[in-house]
């Protein structure tokens, strides 16, 4: 599209060079004038770090007047903003870019922060959001212009179906006329630029032809090759190589070219981990070592696995199924079927869980004393027996932070202590953010209970007594049990569930109590005052009210529907009882059926019974059929 954007010079005083100057600089100017003709933009950066660049480019371009702020001040803007300064600091880009208009989206940012800005993005009081490989993990947008200034991550071109699932979910190409797909190419040079040109060609074709993949048989192609290239060995020798033997699978650091992607040891690890669970998933743990072979046969029978597998060369297929078999006959050699079940259950492969047999009796106790110091109101030895858990934990993959501060366990202490998150976020650094999302709220909270399945499936004695509050304080953010109870039961503050528990004194421990607490003369009385529990958190704690008060006089039930799906080829009709999602279709009637990675297959016009949010269960039945299951309240007068 030449001269969509025309170079002007900037205000007198604000800068130097005229606008735009790069790439960026280009994509922000073409998302204003695309929002100028009232449209939607969505801006797509594979590279999570790429976000947040733009979003501080945004304020630049704002503060500079080369760009108009277009943002709108409405309740839920300003709602989001407020969980925003209270999770990571009002300075931060993803907040300040509300104020403009722009709404930032990327797995860094804290849960709770993203539910308010996903709520403004379906009010659609923000005209652009930029995003990252989030994206494609289920946000679902309403845009009507998708731009991509980059197709690149970790020096290879992103894969196609992720690329046909963002522009199929975030904007309507492919789908309609309506929607727009660009890509922002500025290079320098007439060969760079038709080489971005054709780089880009051929990702929309690849695209448009896009097939679902299996994610295990991947995973093993990817492990068996790496294995090959490390040791030398030709392939039809590595199956024998890493038969009973620990060390095969040991991460080596190689070398590799410019334009292969680096895979480190945590991904390596991860890898493994990944491919264990995939055999766990598959095999009972009481499967005789001998009967390996046949019972993982019959267990993929049918399976993506195995047709996409029966397409390679008869050779490879047998390689990649005894590659396979070998890591389950390692796992069944090194653990007892007690300990396979346990590695399973606790989502964990054979390196993890070996960790988690050899540390079990000091993880135990280690939950049990902040278990019991929770209970006894003493928060400070609570957070030290959680931080020497996490010691403990965050030296094995999968329970390894991406992002390990230096100060961790100070700022693991002040997020149980119950200090504001954007203070738990400085106290981390740089790396503040990823690590309290990824490090303690998801893999802490996740170690905690892989610990307590894990005891009780290999019968630890003194596994029945751990009752999950160590983990539920890490998930929230408190030792405190009210403020448990209130973050547990929707309160999306944790500045507002601290304020209204120490200005009432309040005592309760479950939910029943709270709902008594919360409809309580004292607290009718406070609720009248309008800046209670704080002025920033008001309306937050409204709404929290208004859905405890609906939900206390409404009932849940289970009802079922069977709809007709119209899939998208021949080749994408999934099995019988395969398990996939139905999303609502922005910008469209119907839904959309998927994979459990997002990939579409399928579409359908019929009407859901029930609310999107009720489903709980869909899979694939009869007569090109898919069975939704619902789950929900329903009022009762």
């Amino acid at each position: 599209m030449p001269r969509f954007v025309e170079s002007t010079p900037p205000p007198r005083g604000r800068r130097k060079k005229n606008f735009p100057q790069n790439k960026n600089e280009l994509t922000l100017a073409s998302a204003w004038q695309f929002v100028s003709q009232d449209k939607n933009v969505l801006i797509y950066s594979p590279v999570k770090k790429s976000v947040e660049t733009l979003g501080r480019l945004v304020l630049a371009c704002v503060a500079q007047e080369v760009l108009p702020s277009i943002g709108k001040a409405t309740k839920l803007v300003q709602e989001a903003m407020a969980a925003g300064a209270e999770w990571i600091g009002a300075d931060h880009p993803a907040v300040r870019c509300l104020e403009h208009g722009v709404a930032i989206h990327h797995g860094g940012l804290p849960r709770p922060f993203l539910t308010h800005v996903e709520r403004v993005l379906r009010a659609g009081d923000c005209r652009i959001t930029i995003a990252s490989p989030t994206l494609a993990q289920g946000l679902n947008l309403s845009a009507s212009v998708l731009l991509v200034p980059s197709i690149w991550r970790n020096r290879k071109i992103i894969p196609a179906v992720e690329f046909a699932n963002v522009s199929g979910r975030a904007g309507r190409a492919f789908v309609d006329l309506e929607g727009l797909v660009l890509h922002v190419i500025w290079e320098p040079g007439a060969r760079k630029r038709q080489r971005a040109m054709r780089d880009w060609e051929e990702l929309l074709a690849q695209a448009k032809a896009a097939e679902i993949g299996s994610g295990l048989l991947q995973l093993a192609v990817s492990l068996f090759l790496r294995i090959a290239k490390v040791t030398g060995l030709p392939a039809q020798e590595v199956v024998n190589y890493v038969l009973g033997q620990d060390t095969a699978w040991d991460y080596v650091e190689i070398e590799v070219a410019e334009c292969e992607a680096v895979i480190t040891e945590t991904d390596w690890e991860r890898d493994i981990a990944s491919l264990d669970a995939a055999v766990l998933a598959h095999l009972d743990p009481e499967t005789a070592e001998d009967m390996i072979d046949s019972e993982l046969d019959d267990a993929l029978e049918g399976s993506l696995f195995t047709r996409k597998l029966a397409r390679k060369r008869a050779a490879d297929q047998s390689l990649i199924r005894a590659f396979v078999t070998a890591r389950a006959r390692l796992i069944w050699v090194r653990a007892s079927q007690y300990q396979r079940r346990g590695y399973h259950l606790a989502g964990v492969g054979l390196r993890a869980g070996m960790y988690l047999d050899a540390h079990l009796n000091d993880l135990v106790r280690l939950l049990l004393t902040a278990e019991e110091a929770i209970a006894s109101m003493d928060a400070d030895s609570a957070a030290i027996a959680i931080a020497d858990f996490g010691e403990l934990m965050f030296q094995k993959v999968p329970f390894k932070p991406r992002k390990q501060p230096v100060r961790w366990r100070e700022a693991l202490t002040r997020w149980l202590l119950g200090d504001s998150s954007a203070v738990v976020v400085r106290t981390g650094g740089d790396g503040g953010v990823e690590f309290l999302q990824d490090g303690i709220i998801y893999r802490l909270t996740w170690a905690m209970e892989a610990v307590r399945v894990h005891a009780l499936a290999v019968g630890h004695p003194e596994a029945g007594e751990i009752g999950g509050l160590a983990a539920m304080a890490t998930e929230t953010g408190s030792v405190v049990r009210p403020v448990i109870t209130l973050l547990r039961s929707g309160l999306g503050s944790r500045e507002a569930a601290h304020a209204a528990v120490e200005s009432t004194d309040a005592s309760f421990l479950d939910r029943a109590g709270m709902l008594e607490w919360l409809f309580s003369n004292e607290i009718l009385a406070w609720r009248q005052d309008d800046e209670w529990p704080t002025p920033e958190t008001r309306s937050v704690w409204v709404r929290f009210v208004n859905s405890a008060a609906a939900g206390d006089r409404q009932q849940w039930q289970r009802d079922q529907q069977f709809v007709q799906v119209e899939w998208l080829s021949v080749d994408s009709a999934p099995p019988m009882n395969t398990d996939v999602v139905v999303e609502i279709k922005s910008g469209s009637d119907g839904c959309v059926v998927l994979l459990p990675d997002f990939t579409p297959v399928g579409r359908f016009q019929s009407a859901l019974l029930h609310p999107h949010r009720d489903i709980v269960h869909a899979q694939v039945a009869a007569q090109g059929r898919v069975q939704i299951k619902y789950f929900g309240p329903q009022s009762v007068g």
